[in-house]
Order: C-alpha cells, then structure tokens, then sequence
C-alpha cells in the first residue's frame, strides 16, 4: 500500500492513482501543495503505485 503523509493525517493507498485524482477526491487544492514520491516532487500527472512513499507538503506564499 501507498502510504501518503501530509502534516499529521496520513492515508494508505492500495492502488494505483493519479496524484490529481487523489488531491481532488481529498478535497486539497493542487495549486497549493507540493508532492514528493519516493523523495522526488513529481507533477499532478503522476502516478502513485502501492509501493510508494509520498509526502504532501503546504507551498506558502508571500505577497
């Protein structure tokens, strides 16, 4: 299972799917995080297999 983190919630994954999908069906806004699988940021069009580590991590801006 894909085991997904993101500051203290944390959900396990057994299927392949699309990083986009995942955010969107969690209710978390792409344009607002960064996504790291197995160490590396990846883009939305990315796919997460069972196997993998990923982290979601808050992008904050300043204006």
């Amino acid at each position: 299972m894909a085991k997904i983190v993101m500051e203290g919630r944390e959900w396990e994954v057994k299927r392949r799917i699309n990083v986009l999908r995942f955010l969107e069906k969690e209710g978390i806004n792409p344009e607002e995080v960064l996504v790291l699988i197995n160490g590396k940021v990846v883009t939305e069009d990315a796919v997460m297999e069972p196997q993998d580590e990923v982290k979601i991590l808050w992008v904050l801006s300043r204006g």
